[in-house]
C-alpha cells in the first residue's frame, strides 16, 4: 500500500510531462514572434485552400496571435492535456495527432479566408474525445472525468458556432469533430 500514491504521482507527473513541453513550446514561439514589435508568426498559420497556408496545418497550433490568445490556450492544454494522458495514455497521441492534422486539414480545406491560429483546435479534440469516451466508455471513474470536463469546459461549445471576428469557431468545430472521430473508432 506505500506505494501506490508514489506511483500515482509517478502516473501524474507523466501525464503533465507533455502537455506542459507544448506549453514551454507555445510560449517560446509566441515570445519568439514578439521580439522586436514583429507581428509574430501568424503568416505561418493555416490559409484556407491556398498553398502558403499548409504549412499552417503543421505550425498553427504552436503560433498564438497575441498574449492573451496563448493564455486563453495554456490552461486548457495543461488540464485538458494531462487528463488525456493519464487516463488515455494509449490514445493521447492519436488524440493529439487527430485533432491537429486532420482538424488542420479540415480547416485548410473548408475554413473562411483568413489565417488561422492557435492550439484551440487540439483543444477541443482532447475535450470532446475526453467527453464522448468517458460517456460511451461505461467506467465510472471516466465518465466522472467526462462530467468534470463538460462542468469546467462546457461553455466552450459556443466557440462551435460562426461568429464574427476573428476567432476560428471553423478550428473548433473541426477538432470537436476530430476528437468525436477518435472516441467512437476507439470504441
Amino acid at each position: 500500500l506505500p506505494i501506490w500514491p508514489a506511483l500515482e504521482r509517478k502516473r501524474w507527473g507523466i501525464a503533465l510531462f507533455v502537455p506542459t513541453l507544448w506549453v514551454g513550446l507555445l510560449w517560446m514561439m509566441y515570445l519568439w514572434g514578439s521580439v522586436g514589435g514583429n507581428e509574430g508568426f501568424y503568416w505561418l498559420g493555416i490559409y484556407p485552400r491556398a498553398a502558403r497556408g499548409l504549412a499552417g496545418v503543421l505550425l498553427a497550433p504552436l503560433l498564438h496571435s497575441g498574449a492573451g490568445h496563448a493564455l486563453a490556450n495554456t490552461v486548457p492544454l495543461l488540464v485538458l492535456g494531462t487528463l488525456l494522458f493519464r487516463f488515455y495514455p494509449a490514445r493521447a497521441a492519436m488524440v493529439i495527432g487527430t485533432g491537429w492534422l486532420l482538424g488542420g486539414f479540415a480547416v485548410w480545406l473548408l475554413g473562411r479566408p483568413s489565417y488561422h491560429v492557435g492550439a484551440s483546435g487540439v483543444v477541443y479534440a482532447m475535450a470532446a474525445f475526453i467527453v464522448v469516451a468517458g460517456l460511451l466508455g461505461g467506467q465510472r471513474p471516466l465518465t466522472a472525468i467526462s462530467l468534470l470536463v463538460i462542468f469546467l469546459y462546457g461553455s466552450m461549445v459556443w466557440g462551435l458556432l460562426p461568429r464574427e471576428g476573428s476567432m476560428s469557431w471553423e478550428s473548433h468545430a473541426a477538432g470537436a469533430a476530430a476528437g468525436v472521430f477518435v472516441a467512437l473508432a476507439a470504441r
